[in-house]
Parts: C-alpha cells; sequence; structure tokens
C-alpha cells in the first residue's frame, strides 16, 4: 500500500510552501483564490485526507464549530434551514464537525461550549443564549450586522447589504407600475438588524419618491387572519402600487389572499418579497424577490470563520454576502 500523501509532497508537486498549502486548504483569504483553487485541485489529484487528528493537536483545536440560531426562529422560516444545511456542508468539507446550540442556555452554560468557534444569526440584545454564548473565550462570527449590544463582542461578521437589497426591488417595482408600496414587516417582537435595516430603506425611499409611508406590522408567524387583515389594510390605501413583505413566505401567502379578495397582482398592484422563498416566491414571475442564497450564506460565514481563527488580525473585518434580484427562476430581474 502506498504511504498518504503528505502536506509535504503536495507543496513539492505544486512548486508552493508548505505553510501557503496549508492556509490554501483552509481556505484563508491570505491566498489568492487561483491558487486555493490549484491547491484543492491537487489534493483531490493526489488523494490528500486532513489529518484533522493531529491538526487538533497541534492547535489545541476541538475539532468542532458552533452555530447558534435563536430559537423560535429554527422551524418558522426556510431561510434558517438552508443557512444551517450551507454552514454543515462548509464545516464538513474543512474537516470540521458541527455543533448546533439548541439546549437551554443554562444547560450550554453548566456544559460549556466545547467548540473551536461559533456563529450566530440574528440574535437579538436580549437573546440570553447568545449573551452566554459571546462572552466566552472563543472567536463569534455574526451572519448579519450584529446588533449594539454584540457589536463588541464578534469578532467579525458577514452581512447582506438589506438596504441596497430593498431600494432595488422597490426602484423595480417603480418603473413597472406607478403608486406607492406599502410595507407589510414585523412588530417590535423580532427586530434584527436586517428588519431595521429594511424599514430605514424603505421610509427614505418613499421620502425621496413623495410617497406617504405605509408600514403594516405583523408578527414572525402571522395566522392567516392577521396576514388577511394586513392584506385588506393596504388594499385599502388609496394610491396603492404594490405591497412589500419583509420577512421570507408572506409575498406567498398574499398571493393567495389577493387571488381571493379579487386582487391579483399584475400591472396596477406588484408583489414583492425581501427575502425569497425559493418554493413559493422565487419561481413566480408575479413576485418580484430578493434571492438571499442563504446555503452559500452559510458557506461563507464558516469560512470568515475559520479565518479569524486561523489569523487573529483579522478580528473586526466585514464581508458582504452578494443577494439577487430574480424571478421565475432567473438569475436576475430588472
Amino acid at each position: 500500500m502506498a504511504p498518504p500523501v503528505t502536506l509535504l509532497d503536495l507543496a513539492r508537486e505544486l512548486g508552493l510552501s508548505k505553510s501557503t498549502v496549508s492556509e490554501a486548504l483552509q481556505e484563508s483569504s491570505r491566498v489568492a483564490p487561483a491558487t486555493r483553487e490549484r491547491v484543492r485541485e491537487a489534493a483531490s489529484r493526489l488523494g490528500y485526507t486532513t489529518n484533522r487528528a493531529a491538526r487538533s493537536l497541534r492547535r489545541s483545536s476541538t475539532g468542532a464549530l458552533g452555530l447558534y440560531i435563536p430559537q423560535g426562529l429554527r422551524s418558522s422560516v426556510h431561510f434558517y434551514m438552508e443557512f444551517a444545511f450551507g454552514v454543515a456542508d462548509e464545516a464538513a468539507a474543512q474537516g470540521y464537525d458541527l455543533t448546533l446550540f439548541a439546549s437551554s442556555p443554562e444547560r450550554a452554560a453548566s456544559h460549556g461550549f466545547q467548540v473551536d468557534g461559533a456563529i450566530i444569526v440574528d440574535v437579538l440584545g436580549d437573546d440570553v443564549g447568545a449573551q452566554r454564548l459571546v462572552r466566552n473565550d472563543i472567536p463569534i462570527v455574526s451572519a448579519g450586522r450584529p446588533v449594539e449590544e454584540f457589536a463588541e463582542r464578534v469578532a467579525a461578521d458577514v452581512s447582506i447589504d438589506h438596504t441596497a437589497g430593498a431600494r432595488r426591488v422597490l426602484d423595480a417595482m417603480a418603473l413597472s407600475g406607478p403608486g406607492r408600496p406599502a410595507l407589510i414587516t414585523s412588530g417590535p417582537e423580532f427586530q434584527p438588524t436586517w428588519v431595521v435595516d429594511v424599514e430605514r430603506a424603505y421610509s427614505a425611499w418613499c421620502a425621496e419618491r413623495g410617497f406617504q409611508e405605509a408600514q403594516l406590522a405583523v408578527s414572525i408567524a402571522p395566522s392567516e387572519h392577521e396576514l388577511r387583515a394586513a392584506v385588506v389594510r393596504a388594499l385599502a390605501l388609496p394610491d396603492l402600487g404594490g405591497i412589500v413583505c419583509a420577512e421570507q413566505g408572506l409575498a406567498g401567502r398574499c398571493l393567495g389572499l389577493l387571488e381571493q379578495l379579487g386582487r391579483p397582482p399584475g400591472r396596477g398592484l406588484q408583489l414583492a418579497s425581501l427575502a425569497g422563498d425559493p418554493t413559493t416566491e422565487l419561481p413566480d414571475a408575479r413576485i418580484w424577490a430578493m434571492d438571499l442564497r442563504p446555503r452559500e450564506f452559510g458557506a461563507q460565514a464558516v469560512k470568515m470563520l475559520l479565518d479569524v481563527i486561523a489569523h487573529p488580525g483579522l478580528r473586526g473585518s466585514h464581508r458582504t454576502h452578494t443577494a439577487v434580484l430574480a424571478a421565475a427562476g432567473a438569475p436576475s430581474r430588472g
């Protein structure tokens, strides 16, 4: 049996230093993308596999990463499931296990957080589980701009520019038909930074266009009765040109309600989602939808976390994840 391919074998094959090959395999941003691809291709071709046990001993590593999603969001929105799958896939590709922190904050505190670092997503300032997590001596990456309470405690963040996304949707709607848009958004029970950014972008856009704002608040998972009431209020507004939904899945539900009420979307009434659901909104040509690409978002958060773990000098870094305006299954629209 041939001896296993080593890191040094890879370095000799590629004419690179051993440290460069090691960093390339860890997806470090210090190595050029083309070089990282060369190293990955050679590793696959030669059958190189990472010795995670040896790596863990060298770095005092647990070989695991953590993911914290607020409990109330784990089963309510498709986005978070896809995001978690993206985190899990990328962690596995990098040779790490993944721990989802799902137990009570008290239990987690008593057992400790046995991971090399963790990712938090859409946590609010009063989230006790997240508060306990960020007090531990491990790097934390925020997926989404962190709220003020955590801004100084996270090592870095990967964020979507929701302000630009909201403006792109509103501009596309304005080009397709006249009238002011109404915004259906979550109430005060759920106000992560991305919702705040969307609401501010909507307010600023309306002010620039001379429209009176119409923000209609619903709960994070509104009942059919609650959502119908919001749609009816929107339809009663004078000069209404469209309905924009902040949270994922609401526009898809509004579509059926509008049809029941005899006001299906068309040129006279636009419908949009700022966080398009992949089954009910992104494929439907009647709905303007931002594809947040949650799996890719999760993978990017893992890469950011591993970079911060490997290079503490990157603490305080910010990266942007790109969302796409899409409809009818096309990669872009408008």
